[in-house]
C-alpha cells in the first residue's frame, strides 16, 4: 500500500476519502485539519505544525479544504517532492501560478469536480456547442447545499470554460445572474446562475436554447463518494506519471 496524507481530513470529503482509501491501495498515514488531534487512529496535525503528521513520509497528498489548506498542501508537496491531488475551489490567480511552478517538479492535479460523469461532460460540450452553432444561447444553472461558500461553483465555471474552449464562443462574456440588467441578452454571453438550499450535493444543467427547441444536459451527484473515488483514482494515476499538471480527463483517458 502507498501512504496517503489528507489535507482537510476532518471535513466531509476528507472523512469519505479516509474511509475509502483502502479500496484504492492507500493507507492514510496522516492528516491536517484546523485543529490537531486524532481520527480513527490517524494523527491529525494543525495548520501551525503540518510536518508533525506522521513518522512515515506520504507518497501522495489529497487536499479537499480551501484556499488556506491548498497553500499548506503546496508547501508540503514542495517539502516532500510528492504528487498532489486537490479539489479545493475559490483559489486566486497567484495560487494557480504557484501550482504551475510546482508542476515542473512533481505531478499535480487540480479539479473543481472529480466525478467521471462531469469530466465526460466537459469533454463533450465543445463538440455539442460547435454542432448546434451560434443560434443556440447557452446558460448554466448550478444547485448546491446551503453550506457551500463559493458561487458560482467551480464546476459551473469549468463547464463554461468547456463551452467556450476551442469553439466560436471563445471570448464570450460570463454573466453570473441578471439583476436589474438593462437591455436584451447578447449573442456573446454564457449565463451562470447559482441556487443554494438544503443538502443538495451538486446539480449542474447546461441549457442550449435555440429557435423552436431547447436541449438540457444535466449531471446530478447523488453522493460525495463519487468525488472521493475520483480523487483516489487520480492519486493512483499520478503515482505513475512524470512531473506536470494533469486533469481528470487525463486520468480517465479522455484528453
Amino acid at each position: 500500500m502507498k501512504n496517503l496524507l489528507i489535507v482537510g481530513i476532518t471535513g466531509r470529503m476528507g472523512r469519505i476519502i479516509h474511509r475509502l482509501a483502502g479500496e484504492y491501495d492507500f493507507k492514510v498515514c496522516g492528516g491536517i485539519a484546523d485543529q490537531a488531534g486524532e481520527i480513527d487512529g490517524v494523527t491529525v496535525a494543525g495548520p501551525d505544525d503540518p510536518y508533525a503528521v506522521s513518522d512515515t513520509a506520504p507518497d501522495c497528498i489529497i487536499d479537499f479544504s480551501g484556499q488556506a489548506g491548498f497553500r499548506l498542501a503546496l508547501n508540503l508537496v514542495e517539502h516532500h517532492k510528492i504528487p498532489l491531488v486537490s479539489g479545493s475551489t475559490g483559489l486566486e490567480d497567484n495560487d494557480i501560478h504557484r501550482l504551475l511552478d510546482i508542476a515542473a517538479k512533481v505531478p499535480v492535479l487540480l479539479a473543481s469536480n472529480m466525478s467521471v460523469g462531469i469530466n465526460l461532460l466537459l469533454s463533450l460540450l465543445p463538440r455539442v456547442t460547435e454542432a448546434l452553432g451560434p443560434t443556440y444561447d447557452t446558460e448554466i444553472v448550478e444547485l448546491h447545499h446551503n453550506q457551500k461558500i463559493d458561487a458560482p461553483s467551480g464546476t459551473a465555471l469549468a463547464l463554461a470554460e468547456a463551452l467556450a474552449s476551442g469553439t466560436f464562443r471563445a471570448g464570450s462574456e460570463l454573466v453570473c445572474g441578471r439583476n436589474r440588467q438593462s437591455g436584451v441578452r447578447t449573442d456573446h454571453e454564457i449565463g451562470i446562475h447559482g441556487v443554494r438550499g438544503g443538502d443538495v450535493v451538486g446539480d449542474h444543467t447546461v441549457y442550449y436554447l435555440g429557435p423552436g427547441e431547447r436541449i438540457e444536459i444535466t449531471h446530478r451527484a447523488h453522493s460525495r463518494e463519487t468525488f472521493a473515488r475520483g480523487a483516489l483514482r487520480a492519486a493512483g494515476f499520478l503515482l505513475q506519471q512524470k512531473p506536470g499538471r494533469y486533469t481528470m480527463r487525463d486520468v480517465l483517458g479522455l484528453s
